[in-house]
């Protein structure tokens, strides 16, 4: 039997591992628990979201009450970023700054609404449309 030792690379945010530090670094920079990812999404329509800033705002807006915002609100915030949205709730609970999940209501979780691969299906849907239509101006 052979052993072999080798270093072993963890992502700061989500505790990812990684026997190469240069992916690692590369989830790192692009990681949804990091508030200064770069978003590759945004980047795509030339947006930046500055996730510190809107996590800062709904904390303010908020400051009263404990409920989270709604999946939507958040989507609106990050101008349809499915990526951003996707961050903003995950340290969103992961910083536990909220006591309750439920809606105003209170008859179920607001965050359950709302599905990443449908919004992620939409923004590409999105995207490809104003492609063609760059692209192939004449056509349309």
């Amino acid at each position: 039997m052979r052993m072999v030792v080798k270093p072993v690379y963890y992502c700061e945010y989500c505790g990812k591992r990684y026997l190469s530090e240069y992916w690692g670094d590369l989830h790192e920079k692009h990681c949804t628990l990091n508030p200064n990812r770069d978003c590759r999404m945004c980047d795509y329509f030339g947006t930046a979201n500055n996730i510190v800033d809107i996590l800062n705002n709904i904390y303010d807006e908020t400051q009263d009450s404990k409920l989270y915002p709604t999946a939507q609100k958040i989507l609106e915030i990050t101008d349809g970023c499915p990526q951003c949205t996707l961050t903003i709730m995950r340290l969103l609970k992961t910083q536990k700054r909220f006591e309750y999940l439920l809606d105003p209501d209170g008859s179920h979780d607001i965050w359950f609404e709302w599905d990443y691969k449908k919004a992620c299906d939409e923004f590409w849907r999105e995207y490809n449309n104003e492609m063609a239509k760059h692209d192939y101006y004449y056509y349309y």
